[in-house]
Order: C-alpha cells, then sequence, then structure tokens
C-alpha cells in the first residue's frame, strides 16, 4: 500500500492513498460559526460543503500560511455512511510506500496520530483520518447525507 507524505506544522505526516479523493490547490474557506479551531471552514466539492482541518491549529501551533505549495487533501473515510472533508498540508511531498512502521507516541489529545512509516528519508506519521474531526462536527456530517460528491 502507499501513502502520500505531506509536511504540517513543520513535521512530516502520511495518508493512505485509499483515503485520499483529490489533492487541489489551497483556497479560501467559508466561516463555520462556532467550530473547533482547526476546523478552518468550509469549502465546496462537487455539490457539497466539506470542513477543512488545519493540522497546524489541531497540534496547537500556527495556521498553515497559504503558499503556492499549500494544498488541500480531499479525504474519505468509511463511517456508516462516508464522510468526507479537506485536510490542509503545507507541501506535498511524495508517494512513499506503507511497508515497515513502527509504533507511534500515543497521546490521548491526539487519537488520530497513529504508526511511523520506517522510509529511507525521514519517518512520517500516519494519520487515523477517521479520529480527526472532532466528534461533534463529525456526528453532524454523517447525518447529512448531502455530503458525498
Amino acid at each position: 500500500m502507499q501513502a502520500i507524505a505531506f509536511r504540517a506544522a513543520a513535521m512530516r505526516f502520511a495518508l493512505p492513498t485509499t483515503q485520499v479523493l483529490q489533492v487541489l490547490p489551497d483556497c479560501v474557506t467559508r466561516p463555520l460559526a462556532m467550530a473547533p479551531p482547526a476546523v478552518t471552514g468550509l469549502i465546496r466539492y462537487g455539490r457539497a460543503l466539506i470542513p477543512v482541518v488545519d493540522l497546524g491549529l489541531l497540534l496547537g501551533k500556527t495556521a498553515a500560511a497559504m503558499r503556492r505549495s499549500t494544498r488541500l487533501l480531499v479525504v474519505r473515510i468509511n463511517t456508516p455512511k462516508p464522510l468526507v472533508f479537506a485536510l490542509r498540508a503545507e507541501e506535498v511531498l511524495d508517494l512513499i510506500d506503507i511497508g515497515a512502521k513502527t509504533g507511534g507516541v500515543p497521546q490521548p489529545r491526539h487519537r488520530w496520530l497513529g504508526d511511523h512509516i520506517l522510509d529511507d528519508a525521514e519517518t512520517p506519521q500516519l494519520i487515523r483520518a477517521e479520529e480527526l474531526l472532532p466528534d461533534e462536527l463529525r456526528a453532524l456530517y454523517v447525518a447529512d447525507a448531502g455530503n458525498e460528491p
């Protein structure tokens, strides 16, 4: 299996390619009232509005800067109803093989952090995409049948 490696909050992460629908240029988001700080707003994707999650904010650091290299990874996770959202990445690096892995550091605050991939360069940390959205926001989007593009 392969993963897309990317940078966010000066760290290297990876998402399995099976969860990434599309990589888009960054864009301005529509504000979302009373959203958790890491959810920067909504974007239009197909016929739906989907939330955008910024890992920098999720880690308690600064938001990703809007640069030419900044991208939105459109992610789909299989819950009882498929859930689609975007993840802001400061830079998409490359495709890597998910081969040898070693355990991540368990952190209750960041339950979305998974194992580290042992590749030739750095050791990106896999993201558990199904854990990224806050429970209350995930419940809204799972309940919304219009969330499928």
